[in-house]
């Protein structure tokens, strides 16, 4: 299987923290508490964006990834006005782990994979469009590449 590439415009939500709406409240099943998330209205659109670019590239694999893979997400995050022009790097909220969950969870619900639990190698950084990163966007959103790994006796463990 190929390494697949996926390229989201827009800006990256993290996957925040989560509220429950309680039993009985509007929303609920069969009474039972449920969650949402705190950012629930952007989240939702974010991980739709997220799991359409994951349906589009899933109808040109012969199927979805069944063994581990390596996940690279790059986030270009738009930068403050008040961030100076030297800063490379966005070193401030939102931060990247739930950054990952969130699109993690969108190409989950995709069908990519089965499950996220199949990402045994992460790397994962944020930066600017005007940044001399690879893999950067010229506009927010993220570049996503999933790695199959297949088993080589050479390299124990991967």
């Amino acid at each position: 299987m190929p390494t697949v590439v996926l390229r989201v415009r827009g800006t990256p939500i993290p996957q925040g923290s989560m509220r429950c709406l309680g039993r009985g409240s509007r929303g609920t099943r069969g009474g039972a508490h449920m969650l949402i998330a705190t950012n629930d209205a952007d989240l939702r659109a974010w991980r739709a964006r997220v799991t359409a670019c994951a349906q589009s590239a899933l109808a040109r694999l012969p199927g979805p990834i069944l063994g581990p893979v390596a996940l690279e997400a790059t986030f270009t995050l738009e930068r403050p006005r008040s961030a100076p022009r030297g800063r490379v790097w966005p070193d401030r909220p939102p931060d990247i782990d739930k950054l990952v969950r969130a699109i993690c969870d969108a190409i989950t619900r995709a069908g990519l994979w089965a499950d996220d639990a199949r990402v045994i190698d992460l790397t994962a950084r944020k930066t600017y469009p005007d940044s001399p990163c690879p893999d950067r966007l010229d506009t927010p959103g993220v570049t996503i590449r999933i790695r199959p790994i297949t088993l080589d006796p050479a390299l124990p463990g991967l």
